[in-house]
């Protein structure tokens, strides 16, 4: 009888197994005598601050990238002008070339004639366009018309209408309206639209690196307390052995 009744105790008591019962983040985490697994990898900020070089090397792309696009449009304005005469021969360079005068009121229809006497007009500026330039010690002067586009070099006679011959004129680097207007908008909003995409880079990286932080803190201090990280009281699952467990006083 004694017998029978031992193994009918055996066979109806069972050890709870603890690990059915534990929630599925908390048997993911791990947890032995009541220590949180602090992997080291865990334990990284991420993402590395590594990170951080893309929007720097983006705003540096956009002082370059701004730099080279209006460099040109500085270089034409310093290059300085060679005053001319009206009905003066002058040598017109193969990369074209831009007349000034220092009556802005002046008409702006100005032609150039070579040596066989084939006129060529040149392209006026827009009446609202005004492109003006102070030389160093001169007067102030308007650009009134450019060569063509692909315009041959050479030897030309210049001519101006509505300009009397103590006018004077001046003639510098060719000025291409459209291509200084692709190179200013270039210039302006590819590093403007550089530098918002890095901004909002910056501000990724700050908000996910400040919430790895947060995850590492609680992690350490779920650790340091002895509880899993997502065990409450009110879970309904016992808290591992030893955990929240003070050592005895000493005697």
């Amino acid at each position: 009888m004694a017998s029978w009744l031992s193994t009918s105790l055996s066979a109806s008591w069972r050890e709870p197994d603890h690990t059915r019962r534990v929630p599925a983040p908390l048997r993911r985490r791990g947890c032995q005598t009541g220590v949180v697994s602090t992997d080291a990898a865990d334990m990284r900020v991420r993402p590395s601050a590594g990170w951080y070089l893309i929007p720097v090397l983006m705003w540096i792309a956009c002082i370059v990238i701004a730099v080279v696009a209006f460099k040109p449009v500085y270089d034409i304005f310093q290059a300085g002008l060679t005053q001319v005469g009206n009905g003066q021969r002058i040598n017109v360079p193969a990369a074209g070339l831009t007349v000034y005068s220092g009556n802005t009121s002046a008409q702006r229809d100005c032609t150039l004639t070579d040596r066989q006497g084939r006129a060529t007009t040149l392209e006026q500026f827009a009446a609202d366009t005004h492109f003006d330039i102070d030389p160093s010690g001169r007067p102030r002067v308007r650009a009134l018309a450019s060569t063509p586009d692909g315009f041959a070099g050479g030897s030309y006679i210049l001519q101006c209408g509505g300009h009397r011959s103590q006018v004077p004129l001046a003639v510098g680097d060719r000025i291409d309206v459209e291509a200084l207007g692709k190179r200013i908008a270039f210039g302006i909003l590819v590093p403007l639209a550089l530098g918002v995409v890095g901004l909002v880079i910056v501000i990724v990286l700050l908000v996910r690196r400040h919430n790895s932080k947060s995850r590492i803190r609680s992690a350490r201090a779920q650790a340091a307390s002895g509880f899993p990280a997502g065990w409450s009281a009110d879970s309904g699952y016992p808290p591992p052995p030893g955990a929240g467990s003070h050592p005895p006083p000493a005697s």
